[in-house]
């Protein structure tokens, strides 16, 4: 069987079933807690043959197991079959809705096991309509998010992309503004809603408010030179880079000469990159 081959663990006493099924009748409406880690590090891991595969087989086991369509409609997103992940997520959120307890209120939905998986099959859905540019409906689920599921900073997380890709520029400044001190990665989409409202010193602090703390990512989205994730830090630099370069696909295909004349001066200068050789320096200390 296809998915056996992904399996790594030898068999033992302790993961095989005794003759009387315990372990099997134990775990018979809910998907075992090894199983559910083993998933999540698969995906963590960028395994997406192996989580494919393990999400599959957890979903057939258990229908109800709505984070297996989640993770299966991630791995369709990094193939980039928007249409198969849309199928996905839209089965997570039809199953996860049907999970929830009677009695929970809206402000515990994210920390709940039983109410989160809806929410980030909204979330998921907002993302791939982005990318196959269905703004009006991305929009519309980020609004459900905000107002049924009571998460309205995740849902401004969702906008921000949107607004820029549909030359929103005064909204997307404004979803921004809402996020760049706790997120500060959303400076830099921040600094291109400046740029394109003609406040280029906004636009200037913003950028590098955002490259001191995420480098490799600003350098990413404007073109600039950038180095092989290394140590944890420098992934996850790279990774946020890969996102805004994702998520912003539309914005950037349509750049001027201007954007990237003032952007690549911005890197490519001198006191830019002293400052980020000072900060290197002092987070190394």
């Amino acid at each position: 069987d296809w998915r056996l081959k992904l399996c790594d663990q030898e068999e033992s006493k302790w993961n095989q079933d005794d003759r009387f099924y315990w372990r099997t009748m134990n775990h018979r409406r809910t998907v075992p807690m090894d199983a559910w880690d083993k998933l999540t590090e698969s995906h963590r891991q960028g395994k997406d043959e192996e989580t494919d595969a393990l999400a599959a087989l957890l979903v057939e086991c258990w229908p109800n197991f709505a984070p297996g369509f989640n993770y299966r409609g991630l791995v369709a997103m990094r193939r980039n079959d928007f249409l198969g992940a849309l199928r996905f997520f839209d089965d997570a959120i039809r199953i996860g809705r049907t999970l929830f307890p009677k009695r929970i209120p809206k402000d515990h939905w994210w920390r709940d096991n039983a109410t989160r998986p809806y929410i980030q099959g909204l979330l998921y859905k907002a993302d791939a309509l982005n990318r196959l540019e269905d703004y009006d409906v991305a929009l519309s689920i980020c609004d459900r998010v905000e107002t049924e599921c009571h998460r309205p900073v995740d849902a401004m997380c969702a906008r921000v992309p949107v607004f820029l890709n549909t030359e929103r520029w005064q909204e997307a400044a404004n979803a921004a503004r809402y996020l760049h001190e706790i997120f500060p990665e959303q400076n830099v989409p921040l600094a291109f809603a400046y740029f394109e409202m003609g406040d280029r010193v906004e636009a200037l602090v913003h950028f590098v408010r955002g490259a001191v703390c995420f480098p490799l990512a600003a350098m990413m989205v404007v073109g600039g030179t950038t180095v092989d994730p290394g140590d944890y830090d420098t992934a996850r630099d790279h990774n946020t880079g890969v996102g805004l370069l994702r998520d912003l696909d539309a914005y950037l295909r349509a750049a001027t000469i201007e954007f990237d004349g003032f952007f690549m001066d911005i890197v490519e200068s001198t006191a830019f990159q002293q400052a980020l050789a000072e900060v290197e320096e002092a987070r190394a200390r």
